[in-house]
């Protein structure tokens, strides 16, 4: 089986005039792109078109930051092999950058201007990483407010800042966090 090159090339890319909506899928017969209204009552239907090795592409002109959008993939239906394909399920885009809801996508910007931006003046010899995730962090120290355990302002409140001091750490990298479906 095949894989991917980059996971970069896909998911949905806006354009002055549009958005380009991309997906890896190396054994689907036919993918729709599902547009959605702002109340998610109106839902459209696009095909996308296999442009080979896996990839399926589609422009859709008029739309841009803030659209909500899912997949539809058919092909086979043999969960013995692992293959769940139906049509009648939407699908989260497994490149999306912003997520609405467990099956709904949102078209967000992944830029951000680091121009001004500081660079750390720390060497790298002097660098100490803490790796940690969010809820684990802030949800276990037993001075963080109740209110903020588990939260992104748990992480950054006093008692996390002061444990993190104590251990002389320089760089906070933040573990993957996961949509729970």
């Amino acid at each position: 089986m095949k894989t991917a090159q980059s996971t970069s090339a896909f998911g949905p890319k806006v354009k002055p005039d549009g958005v380009e909506f991309s997906l890896y899928s190396e054994r689907a017969k036919e993918v729709r792109l599902c547009l959605f209204s702002d109340d998610l009552s109106d839902e459209k239907q696009f095909s996308l078109k296999n442009v080979g090795e896996g990839k399926w592409k589609i422009f859709i002109p008029d739309v841009g930051f803030g659209q909500k959008y899912s997949y539809r993939v058919d092909g086979s239906w043999a969960p013995h092999h692992g293959l769940y394909f139906d049509l009648k399920n939407l699908l989260l885009d497994p490149y999306a950058k912003g997520v609405y809801s467990s099956s709904i996508a949102e078209v967000v910007s992944s830029d951000f201007n680091w121009k001004n931006t500081p660079l750390p003046k720390i060497p790298w010899s002097k660098t100490i990483v803490y790796e940690t995730h969010v809820k684990g962090m802030s949800m276990l120290h037993p001075d963080v407010p109740e209110e903020l355990r588990g939260t992104y302002l748990g992480l950054c409140s006093k008692p996390i800042l002061n444990h993190l001091q104590k251990l002389r750490v320089t760089s906070v990298e933040l573990l993957p966090v996961h949509l729970s479906i």
